[in-house]
């Protein structure tokens, strides 16, 4: 009797160590398979790309975890819009806000109402600093209307000048209603390059992020936009994108380029 009781402790003893390693086994299996499925997927709404050395400055400031997609959507000769294109939220300025606080061109200026109330804010902000005299020459532009306006253009030989002054249908950020050409109701310097080197060109420029806007066609991004240097083209891409790409040296395409793909 004694006998059997010690072979039934051992068998015991042994069912209970088997149990033991099989359990700890497919426990420490079933963890590695978690842990190496989480280091495949990164957080929720968070970034995989590492800002290039040759985009970092002395601000590590950290870009937009959620980005509205309007706000920044692209439009150029790689990426057309239809001719049936109509964008979000399109206002007729003046039967909406009048012309008090920011001066038109004509009562048919029509543009995105969040970057209209932005480009307000701008316009206030550069009065009270002294800064005065800037008008909003063009706006949202239907895909008929830059039609008429690039055939004008090639009628009059802009096309030989070596200067794109007019984009092509379905090509120009203007059908967004998110683009704004500004000029000055006192001078000459609209759409050359002399508005860059006005007061107005300059306060502008200096202070146009805080609101939203970038330079949309800077200088230095000829090679990477396909457009030549347009100082008074401003682009609505929002505060947070425009503080970014301002303090990193990114045009729209760079932006784009780096935040999703």
């Amino acid at each position: 009797m004694r006998l059997n009781t010690n072979i039934y402790v051992r068998r015991t003893i042994f069912c209970s160590l088997f149990c033991l390693t099989i359990t700890c086994f497919f426990s420490f299996f079933f963890y590695m398979s978690i842990s190496s499925g989480r280091s495949l997927k990164s957080p929720e709404g968070s970034l995989s790309k590492e800002i290039s050395p040759s985009l970092t400055l002395e601000s590590q400031t950290a870009p937009p975890q959620k980005a509205p997609e309007f706000n920044l959507s692209l439009v150029n000769s790689s990426n057309e819009v239809s001719p049936d294109y109509i964008p979000e939220n399109l206002i007729n300025v003046y039967d909406k806000y009048g012309a008090s606080e920011v001066w038109l061109r004509d009562r048919f200026v029509l543009m995105n109402e969040e970057a209209y109330l932005a480009i307000r804010e701008l316009f206030r902000t550069l009065k009270n600093s002294g800064i005065d005299g800037l008008y909003i020459l063009s706006a949202y532009r239907s895909y008929e209307k830059q039609d008429q306006l690039y055939k004008d253009y090639i009628n009059s030989g802009g096309e030989d000048s070596g200067y794109t002054l007019v984009q092509k249908p379905g090509q120009s950020e203007h059908h967004t209603g998110l683009a704004v050409d500004l000029a000055l109701t006192d001078s000459l310097a609209q759409a050359t390059n002399d508005f860059g080197h006005t007061p107005q060109g300059k306060a502008l420029l200096e202070v146009c992020h805080e609101y939203g806007f970038i330079l949309r066609y800077a200088e230095d991004k000829k090679d990477i936009t396909g457009v030549e240097y347009e100082p008074w083209h401003i682009r609505y891409v929002g505060k947070e994108h425009a503080v970014f790409m301002k303090e990193h040296n990114m045009s729209l395409e760079e932006y784009i380029d780096y935040l999703y793909y």
